[in-house]
């Protein structure tokens, strides 16, 4: 006698039992949606000077002496400046309170200045401006920090032999000494309108 068959759905059922009892897959979780945060970034300003008429812009003073022909003027950003600035052409030079005497108190509040103090040396922090050309105007700076008294001794140096320079409405302070004045000239004043603690002259 043959093998008895099986059930028509006895292996459906089978099956069935089989999926019933395997075991259940966890949900998949979605991810949370992501989130952006900005962070205020600090501000920053950019030194800069500039030869008026040209677009350029210099990033330190000395920059836009060496490329600007004589008789310019150049114009510079308030802002800390450490440099020193060797002038040897007749150029005017205006920081941002170019123009206002030093010795009212809207600048012995010292905001909004244009600061050159010097370049950091082994002997320590040198003068601000050193004039070796004529006629050159030096206006509405603050010059401070000169501590070395070998380069070149003093917050501005004008060389000897010198005319025409004309310094005018600078703060000048805190500086083994204030200026060393050179004017070759009887009638053309060197300094007016400076707030400033010491001058010595020289020949």
């Amino acid at each position: 006698m043959g093998r008895k068959a099986a059930a028509p759905y006895a292996d459906y059922a089978r099956h069935g039992a089989r999926c019933r009892n395997a075991p259940r897959r966890s949900p998949r979780l979605k991810s949370p949606p992501a989130r952006y945060f900005t962070e205020e970034l600090e501000s920053r300003v950019q030194l800069s000077a500039h030869i008026v008429g040209s677009a350029t812009v210099y990033s330190t003073i000395q920059a836009a002496v060496d490329a600007a022909a004589p008789f310019s003027v150049i114009t510079v950003d308030a802002g800390t400046y450490s440099e020193l600035v060797t002038v040897g052409k007749g150029l005017t030079l205006r920081g941002a309170q170019a123009g206002m005497d030093a010795r009212t108190n809207a600048r012995q509040a010292g905001t909004s200045e244009s600061i050159v103090n010097g370049s950091s040396g082994g002997s320590g922090q040198s003068s601000a401006f050193y004039v070796t050309g004529n006629d050159v105007t030096i206006d509405g700076f603050t010059v401070q920090g000169n501590t070395s008294p070998t380069a070149y001794g003093a917050g501005i140096v004008i060389a000897p032999g010198k005319s025409g320079t004309h310094v005018l409405n600078n703060i000048i302070q805190n500086n083994v000494s204030g200026m060393f004045l050179a004017n070759a000239s009887a009638t053309d004043a060197a300094v007016r309108g400076q707030s400033s603690a010491s001058f010595c002259r020289t020949s």
